[in-house]
C-alpha cells in the first residue's frame, strides 16, 4: 500500500484479517494514510520553522552576505545585499556576479583574478574594497570580507563574502580631503599674498590666480581694477588654462558705463553669477554683447572692496561653453577676492588673515568633524570646540599641548598612530591617516578616524604647520563587531540545530554536517562523517541506486524533496528518517555535484 507521498506503511492493516470485506480494508487504508499524513505535516512544519529561523538570521544581518560558486555565479544573497543592490533575491541567484554587478572598467581584471583564485594560482584576498553597480547602474563602494570555500579534498568551491556599503563614508572622506586640500591651498595663497611687498605683488597675484583657477578647473582667472575718476576697468592680472588664449592686453581702459548692471552689482557687494551668457536678456544686453565678443560662455565674478568701497573685482570664466557654478566655487572666489582686497589695502592684515584661515575649519565643524591645527616646532595645538565636545569636554577643559591628544590615545594604539604621524611628517606619505581609540571624559573609549596633512615647511623641509580632523567612527566599529557576532550566531545555529543537517557535494561525498546528524546515525562526531560517500548511508547498493533513480529527478527539477526513508545507522541497522533535500546550484537543470543540502529528522520513534 502506498500513501499520497509515495511511502509504504502497512501498520494500520496489521489488525485486519486477510479475508476481511473490501469496505473494511478500504477504511483501514484511509486511517493509515490520515495518521501518517498528519505526523508528516507536523514534522514538515517544524522543519520549515527552523528553515525560516535560519533565513531570518541571514536577513537581519546588518551587512551584505553574498556567495559565489566557482564560475562566479551568485548562490546566496541576503536581504541586506538585495536592498543595497536594488534586486530581488530571485533576480540575483544564478546570475554571473561580475557581468551583473561590476563596472566595465573593473570587470575583466577582477574576473581574471577570481578565475586564478578558483584554480589555486593566487592567494585568497581576505579584505577587498571595490565599486559595484546597483540595478539602477548607480555606483556603490563596498568593503568586503572574503572567506574561501573548500571541498573535503581541499579544492576551492567558491567564495562567501560579507560586505559593508561604505559609499557615504567614502564620499564624506573625499569631501573632507577636498576641504582639507582647499584649506591648505587658501592658507598657502594667503601667505603668498601677505608676504609680498612692493613690486613682488604682481607675480604673487598671478600665482594665486593660477592655484585657485587650476583647483576650480576654469579657463581664465583674472583681476580687474576700477578707476573711479575715469570710470574705467583694466585687466591687471590674468591666468589662462592650457589651450586658451590670453586677452589681457585687449582688456584695458574699458568704459564701465557699458556694463551698468555688472557695475551696479559690484558696487552693491554682490557676486555676478552667469551660467549661460547667451541667455542674458535686458537689462543685461550690454554685458552680453561684451562677453560674447570674447567668446565667453559662462562667468563668475566677486567684488574686491576696501575702506573707500569697490576698487576691483576677481573673476572666473569659461570659453565657449556653459557652466553651472556651484556654491562652493562662488565661496572660493569670494574668499580669493577678500584675500586680494586685504593684500592690496594691507589693513588689519593679521586679524583678517586668521579669519580667512579658519573659515574652512568652521565649515568642517558644521559637518561633525573635529579640527586640530598643530605647530610642531612649538608643540602648540588648536583643538576646535567640536573636537573637545566629541570627547565630552568643555572648551576650557582641554589645553593647547599635543599631549592633550596623545595622553588620551589608548596605549595599545598609540605606537601605530605615532608611527603613521612620523612617516607623514618625514614626507613619506601624502596624508596622515590612522584609526585609534581615544579616551572620553566618562572613561570609555571612542574610535576616531584621524586625518591630517602638513601644509607648510621651513627651508630645511621641517614641518611648521599640520592641519587635520577627527571623525568619530565608533558606530562603524560596532557594526563590524555585530557582523562577527552574527556569523558566530549562524555557526551556533548550525551546530546546535535539533535536526540533522548535511551538505553533499562532489558526486555524493559529504562535505559538512552538524552534531545532530552524527547523533542520528550513530557517529561519534560530525568530523567522522566528513568525506564519506552517501552510498555508505544507504542499506545497500541497490537501495542507493533505487533512491537516485526515484528521487534525484525531483532535485534536478529544482524541487524541494521531502520523503520518509530508511538510512543505515553506523551499527548497520535501518533508521527511519524524514529527509528534506534541495540542490544548491540555481541553474536549470542544477548540477547536483555542486551541492545538495539535506535536513534530516529521526522519525524512528513514530514508525
Amino acid at each position: 500500500l502506498v500513501d499520497p507521498a509515495g511511502q509504504c506503511d502497512g501498520s494500520a492493516l496489521d489488525a485486519v484479517p486477510v479475508d476481511a470485506p473490501p469496505r473494511e480494508l478500504q477504511l483501514a487504508l484511509h486511517l493509515a494514510i490520515a495518521r501518517n499524513g498528519g505526523e508528516r505535516k507536523q514534522t514538515e512544519a517544524a522543519l520549515q520553522h527552523e528553515k525560516n529561523k535560519a533565513q531570518r538570521y541571514l536577513d537581519i544581518a546588518g551587512t551584505m552576505l553574498v556567495a559565489l560558486d566557482r564560475l562566479g555565479r551568485v548562490t546566496l544573497a541576503n536581504r541586506k545585499a538585495c536592498k543595497v543592490l536594488g534586486y530581488q533575491e530571485s533576480e540575483l541567484l544564478g546570475q554571473d556576479w561580475f557581468s551583473l554587478a561590476l563596472p566595465e572598467a573593473e570587470l575583466k581584471g577582477v574576473r581574471q583574478v577570481y578565475e586564478q583564485l578558483m584554480l589555486g594560482n593566487v592567494a585568497p584576498v581576505e579584505h577587498y574594497t571595490n565599486q559595484v553597480l546597483t540595478r539602477e547602474r548607480e555606483h556603490k563602494l563596498i568593503r568586503w570580507h572574503n572567506s574561501t570555500l573548500y571541498d573535503t579534498a581541499g579544492n576551492i568551491k567558491g567564495v562567501l563574502s560579507s560586505g559593508e556599503d561604505i559609499t557615504a563614508q567614502e564620499e564624506a572622506a573625499l569631501k573632507l580631503e577636498r576641504k582639507v586640500e582647499l584649506g591648505a591651498l587658501l592658507t598657502s595663497v594667503s601667505r603668498q599674498l601677505f608676504a609680498s611687498q612692493g613690486t613682488a605683488t604682481q607675480p604673487r597675484f598671478e600665482q594665486a590666480l593660477m592655484q585657485i583657477g587650476s583647483y576650480c578647473q576654469v579657463d581664465h582667472a583674472y583681476i580687474f581694477n576700477h578707476l573711479p575718476e575715469t570710470n574705467t576697468l583694466n585687466n591687471t592680472h590674468q591666468w589662462c588654462a592650457e589651450g586658451t588664449l590670453a586677452q589681457k592686453d585687449s582688456l584695458q581702459n574699458i568704459d564701465a558705463s557699458l556694463a551698468p548692471q555688472w557695475m551696479s552689482s559690484m558696487h552693491a557687494g554682490q557676486d555676478v553669477v552667469i551660467n549661460n551668457v547667451a541667455e542674458l536678456a535686458d537689462p543685461w544686453a550690454g554685458e552680453r554683447d561684451i562677453l560674447q565678443a570674447q567668446s565667453i560662455g559662462a562667468l563668475l565674478a566677486a567684488p574686491i572692496t576696501g575702506p573707500e568701497g569697490l576698487f576691483a573685482f576677481v573673476g572666473f570664466d569659461m570659453v565657449g561653453r556653459m557652466r553651472e557654478w556651484q556654491t562652493a566655487e562662488i565661496e572660493i572666489l569670494h574668499l580669493l577676492g577678500d584675500l586680494i582686497g586685504q593684500a592690496i589695502t594691507n589693513r588689519r592684515m593679521v586679524k583678517e588673515l586668521q579669519a580667512m584661515e579658519y573659515r574652512w575649519k568652521f565649515a568642517l565643524e558644521g559637518s561633525e568633524q573635529g579640527v586640530w591645527d598643530w605647530a610642531p616646532d612649538t608643540n602648540q595645538v588648536y583643538f576646535s570646540p567640536h573636537w573637545k565636545q566629541m570627547l565630552g569636554y568643555a572648551g576650557h577643559e582641554i589645553g593647547t599641548q599635543v599631549e592633550e591628544w596623545s595622553q588620551r590615545v589608548h596605549p595599545d594604539d598609540l605606537p601605530d598612530a605615532m608611527a603613521d604621524l612620523t612617516r607623514h611628517l618625514e614626507g613619506k606619505t601624502d596624508v596622515y591617516v590612522n584609526e585609534h581609540r581615544v579616551r572620553h571624559k566618562d572613561g570609555s573609549y571612542r574610535w576616531i578616524l584621524d586625518r591630517g596633512m602638513v601644509v607648510s615647511r621651513n627651508e630645511q623641509g621641517e614641518p611648521l604647520r599640520v592641519i587635520g580632523t577627527h571623525t568619530d567612527v565608533t558606530e562603524q566599529h560596532l557594526n563590524r563587531q555585530r557582523l562577527v557576532d552574527s556569523e558566530a550566531q549562524l555557526k551556533a545555529m548550525f551546530s546546535n540545530s535539533q535536526v540533522g543537517i548535511m551538505l553533499q557535494t562532489d558526486y555524493g561525498v559529504l562535505e559538512r554536517c552538524n552534531s545532530r546528524m552524527a547523533e542520528i546515525l550513530g557517529f561519534a562526531s560530525p568530523e567522522d562523517m566528513v568525506g564519506i560517500s552517501m552510498r555508505d548511508l544507504h542499506l545497500s547498493d541497490k537501495h542507493f541506486t533505487d533512491f537516485g533513480e526515484r528521487f534525484y529527478s525531483n532535485l534536478k527539477n529544482r524541487h524541494m524533496l521531502h520523503i520518509e526513508y530508511q538510512l543505515q545507522h553506523r551499527d548497520g541497522q535501518p533508521k527511519w528518517c524524514l529527509l528534506s533535500g534541495k540542490a544548491l546550484d540555481t541553474t536549470q537543470p542544477p548540477d547536483l555535484n555542486k551541492g545538495v543540502i539535506w535536513v534530516v529528522d529521526d522519525i524512528s520513534r513514530i514508525k
